[in-house]
């Protein structure tokens, strides 16, 4: 009589959030209620019940990629419906990493992604602002070149054979020293000019507000300031007025009612003295 082979656990994997308090198998931390995690519930053969089967929970943090979860699509995985979209993306970009890939890897891995095209794009304007460099020196040397060949050249020696008396060297003295006193009055020292490129940029980025301008605000401010005090103690004018003409009416009113009640009493004289008499009496 031969022995029976030994059976294959069957493990199931299941994605959901622990409706209770758990404890990762991976880390041993315990896991907070309604965590997303990742539970295995293994059975030593179908027959087992799965309400008998042992249930480990691991955290999504703490969880790698399995070799058996590549060979099903995510659909027949029981929770994964109910998972949130940004939970089923983090699940994706693993199982596309491969067996055995965690969710640090996936993050270590767009990071440095993210710091090549970074590194990228400031190489890039790197190369362009040496381009505009480059191309500026350029149009420089060829405006310079420009002004050498339309200077009048001395044509005593190419004529004559003789060279020019020395009248010429000073004359190209003196036009040394004039280039020089023009360049001198001319340069601006390189601190200035950084800081009036900055400025110049700020204000066309609205940035920085030039000093004209502040001052303008700050005017146009405090006119406005002025104008709504001026409207609000018109205001408040016009409401003391009317309140003062509301009580002079009530007083005219009142005037008018007593005098009549006096004339009325008047007319009546002494019946009426005795009507009122009798009337309270009652």
């Amino acid at each position: 009589m031969t022995d029976a082979a030994p059976t294959t656990p069957i493990r199931t994997l299941s994605f959901e959030h622990v409706p209770v308090r758990s404890k990762c198998v991976v880390c041993n931390k315990t896991i907070t209620p309604h965590t997303f995690t990742i539970n295995t519930m293994t059975r030593a053969s179908k027959k087992e019940k799965k309400k008998n089967a042992k249930n480990e929970h691991i955290h999504f943090k703490c969880w790698a990629v399995p070799i058996d979860l590549q060979k099903k699509p995510l659909e027949m995985f029981r929770g994964y419906a109910s998972l949130r979209p940004e939970e089923k993306s983090r699940i994706s970009k693993m199982i596309e990493a491969g067996a055995g890939t965690m969710w640090a890897d996936i993050v270590e891995k767009e990071r440095q992604e993210r710091e090549k095209q970074e590194k990228e794009q400031q190489e890039e304007e790197g190369d362009e602002q040496k381009s505009k460099v480059a191309a500026n020196e350029s149009k420089k040397r060829k405006a310079s070149g420009a002004s050498a060949d339309d200077e009048p050249s001395d044509m005593t020696t190419a004529l004559t054979g003789m060279h020019a008396p020395s009248a010429g060297k000073s004359n190209k003295k003196v036009k040394t020293d004039a280039a020089n006193d023009t360049a001198a009055a001319t340069k601006t020292p390189k601190k200035d000019l950084a800081s009036q490129k900055v400025r110049a940029a700020g204000a066309k980025m609205g940035l920085v507000d030039t000093t004209s301008n502040a001052k303008q605000a700050a005017k146009k401010a405090a006119k406005l300031a002025k104008e709504q005090e001026r409207e609000t103690n018109k205001q408040a004018a016009i409401a003391k007025k009317k309140a003062a003409e509301e009580k002079q009416r009530a007083l005219a009113e009142k005037k008018r009612v007593q005098e009549k009640s006096n004339k009325i009493a008047a007319e009546l004289g002494s019946e009426f003295t005795e009507l009122l008499s009798e009337f309270n009496s009652v």
